[in-house]
């Protein structure tokens, strides 16, 4: 049998139903996961019908069989958890294209590629793609943090949106190598991004020049030491100090703060540049090098004097970023 109006064909397909039982069921499935073409007979199948039964009718006949073969591409759209519980991680409507028998991958613009083969045995294989240039370092996380959930749950999930039903659970065991340290970096690189409030974008490869602007950013946040012997400063006199020359001849501890513009020259990460900002160093218990000279200038100098006072650093100093100076409204 032959159809002539092939448009009318596509807008009224042929349409059969059937009933499956026992091993039927699997056959189906396993079609429907690999491609693998599929017969079913005997008790496997019944009460079929087809819109071709005016011509002939098959149902109840015992020596009906039915072939299962998969034409032409197909598209799948399907959630991919990674974990399980409270702490999984979601990808939602992740479309997904057969491109031969057995073999699925993800179509989607994410971060990654998912490739999953289904072999006729039913075995199946998964492998994790890194599509990650040009992705803002928020998305890569996410996707490295999942990654890490599989991996450490021993699963990944993939439900099918249209059918509503499980697709496919694979459990997942060994490690990849290389992630720990990279998904450090990358959640350096996130804090980068958000407190200096500049958008990272990945590049197609990471230079050991981004990795170094990285840690040298993220330690300013944190705080960095920094070793002196000994610092010279210009005090300028703008409020009573009486209370720091007493405490100093009480014994009491100075601890002095400085700030700066920071940073003369941009660091750059990913070809985005990046100001620091201003810098605050704070010095703990320098001592005074002559600290008679100190008390004499904070009693009797006036408002506006100024003097050079050095101290001998005992502590390293720490360097951090400071906060920027926000614009006030009158």
């Amino acid at each position: 049998m032959y159809g002539r109006d092939t448009e009318a064909l596509q807008q009224s397909p042929p349409r059969a139903s059937l009933t499956l039982r026992g091993l039927g069921i699997e056959k189906l499935l396993l079609n429907l996961r690999t491609g693998a073409p599929q017969t079913l007979c005997g008790d496997e199948i019944s009460n079929f019908k087809s819109d071709f039964d005016f011509l002939i009718p098959v149902s109840g006949r015992d020596d009906l069989v039915v072939h299962l073969k998969q034409t032409g591409p197909k598209y799948l759209s399907l959630r991919v958890t990674f974990g399980s519980g409270r702490d999984a991680i979601s990808y939602e409507d992740v479309p997904f294209e057969r491109v031969r028998p057995g073999k699925y991958q993800s179509a989607s613009k994410l971060p990654l590629q998912i490739v999953i083969r289904v072999k006729h045995d039913g075995t199946v294989t998964l492998r994790f793609e890194d599509h990650t240039e040009g992705y803002e370092v928020e998305a890569v996380q996410k996707y490295v943090n999942a990654l890490s959930l599989g991996m450490s749950a021993g699963a990944v999930a993939f439900y099918d949106e249209s059918t509503r039903r499980p697709f496919l659970t694979h459990t997942v065991s060994g490690s990849i190598p290389g992630l720990a340290p990279y998904k450090a970096f990358i959640d350096d690189a996130v804090h980068v991004a958000d407190t200096y409030q500049v958008p990272l974008r990945m590049p197609r490869a990471i230079s050991s020049t981004d990795r170094w602007a990285i840690s040298r950013l993220k330690q300013l946040i944190d705080g960095v030491t920094l070793d002196a012997d000994k610092i010279c400063l210009e005090l300028t006199k703008t409020i009573d100090l009486t209370p720091a020359a007493d405490a100093l001849l009480g014994g009491g501890n100075l601890r002095i703060m400085i700030s700066t513009p920071g940073f003369p020259e941009d660091f750059v990460v990913f070809g985005t540049a990046i100001r620091t900002g201003p810098l605050d160093i704070e010095i703990v218990d320098p001592q005074v090098k002559e600290p008679e000279a100190f008390i004499h200038f904070a009693r009797h100098a006036e408002v506006g004097a100024t003097t050079m006072l050095v101290f001998e650093v005992t502590q390293p100093a720490i360097v951090r970023k400071g906060q920027p100076e926000t614009a006030s409204s009158a």
